[in-house]
């Protein structure tokens, strides 16, 4: 058993190093999970490489409470004491629970919205208890970049100017702020609705500027509060879509509030309060695939896939 334990661990290693070269040259995950596949490793054993690959945590949640005094006589607890919770670099977290479980109470003490009662948050290793206003200021502007349900857009701007307006905030000119917001429209799919105001957009076209938005400030973490709250089911499966996407291609740590489980499952892990309360976490590493979906396609392509476990590119690296 212990010799078939070395061995299982000795593989997942190799694993572990192909997924890391081939980020390294930018290839998807889902392409490396197809090559690996296509290699001949096990999918429990693909599943469990990606799940070791988190990074070191963005955010820790330390002994975290919250609650509002209504008067003198009536206090409600919206946290109620969530003692450790970390955010790992990189990963797509979503923080689901009924109304009035606390979820965003939460989000706004993470973006540094609302302060906790007692307790900690540490941002990149810095406390933010221990935060100046003027700290927290400068935390917000180059650490966090936030997704309203209501969208905030500036009305009397363009779709193309309200990016260009969180570019130019970065200090880059007005030439080139207009040049990346053109860049960010095309990977959003709306070149066509750059000079639309938002009251000429629909629900989700105005989310999807409100996501260009985030991009555009290049901070790396992305708080999501209820985006879909306001969107038909399309354009809520779109803009979670987009999420996921912005977190694998941009590399961006997201942190998603919703009350959708279908939403939810999205992300890598899914952390659900109940009445201010931590009630569970759920590892949902490599979430990003369907993965029966997965190898029902690869096996319907067969001989059609060109990699194989004679592969160089696999071999040299797994072997």
């Amino acid at each position: 058993m212990f010799n078939r334990d070395m061995e299982d661990l000795e593989q997942l290693n190799n694993i572990v190093e192909y997924i890391r070269q081939s980020r390294g040259l930018h290839v998807e995950d889902k392409e490396i999970a197809r090559s690996l596949y296509h290699a001949a490793w096990p999918v429990n054993m693909i599943q469990k490489a990606f799940a070791s690959l988190k990074k070191d945590p963005i955010i820790q949640v330390r002994e975290l409470f919250k609650e509002y005094r209504l008067s003198e006589e009536v206090t409600v607890q919206a946290i109620d004491g969530l003692y450790y919770l970390d955010v790992y670099e990189g990963e797509f977290l979503s923080i689901s629970g009924q109304s009035g479980s606390g979820k965003s109470t939460l989000l706004n003490i993470l973006g540094l919205i609302d302060e906790p009662t007692r307790g900690d948050v540490i941002i990149k290793g810095v406390s933010t208890a221990r935060m100046s206003d003027r700290q927290k200021t400068k935390h917000r502007l180059n650490t966090l970049s936030y997704v309203f349900q209501f969208f905030n857009l500036l009305e009397n701007f363009t779709a193309e100017e309200n990016i260009m307006f969180q570019v130019r905030m970065g200090g880059v000119s007005k030439r080139e702020a207009k040049k990346k917001a053109k860049e960010i429209l095309g990977f959003l799919g709306m070149e066509s609705r750059a000079k639309n105001y938002p009251s000429e957009l629909s629900g989700g076209q105005q989310q999807r500027i409100a996501i260009g938005r985030a991009i555009a400030k290049e901070a790396p973490l992305i708080l999501a509060d209820e985006p879909t709250a306001h969107l038909d089911t399309h354009n809520a499966e779109k803009v979670i879509e987009l999420l996921r996407k912005v977190n694998v291609m941009f590399g961006r740590t997201v942190v998603l509030v919703t009350h959708e489980h279908s939403y939810a499952k999205m992300a890598d892990r899914i952390v659900y309060l109940t009445d201010g309360k931590l009630s569970g976490i759920e590892d949902r590493a490599g979430a990003s695939f369907d993965w029966k979906k997965f190898e029902s396609e690869v096996k319907e392509e067969g001989s059609k896939e060109t990699l194989s476990t004679d592969d160089s590119s696999v071999r040299d690296v797994l072997n």
